[in-house]
């Protein structure tokens, strides 16, 4: 009986962390990438984008201030349109290795229900899925 207790707590304590822990799906890593995008957060853009590791540190700036200067239109238009709404993932299409994957997003605005739908192209690096510029 002391062994059935302990194994439900274990799997209680595993779907407790399961569900708090951050979900590395090709669809989520999309929807927080457009989310940053449209609220110009730079910091979580930065760490979504999948960038060459041989980058420097000048370079990585360039390509910071350079996704900075991209991301202030979107954060206008959202502004213009009344802010967003929501923003959902369709399924992703893969490669055939499952190392490549494309997402349809699509931004619902709060004025006039407008809608826009982007294909967000994501790549898989050391098991993670980064967005692939």
């Amino acid at each position: 009986m002391h062994s059935l207790k302990n194994w439900f707590a274990l799997l209680v304590m595993s779907l407790v962390l399961a569900g708090c822990s951050s979900s590395n799906e090709p669809e989520q890593v999309a929807v927080a990438f457009t989310k940053a995008a449209y609220s110009g957060d730079i910091d979580k853009l930065m760490d979504l984008v999948e960038l060459p590791k041989d980058l420097k540190d000048g370079q990585k700036d360039m390509m910071r201030g350079k996704l900075q200067m991209m991301l202030a239109p979107a954060s206008v238009m959202a502004a213009e349109k009344g802010g967003i709404d929501k923003i959902e993932a369709g399924s992703a299409t893969y490669n055939d290795d499952k190392t490549a994957a494309t997402v349809p997003v699509t931004v619902t605005f709060k004025k006039n229900g407008e809608k826009s739908t982007e294909q967000v192209k994501l790549i898989k690096v050391d098991g993670d899925w980064k967005i692939n510029l």
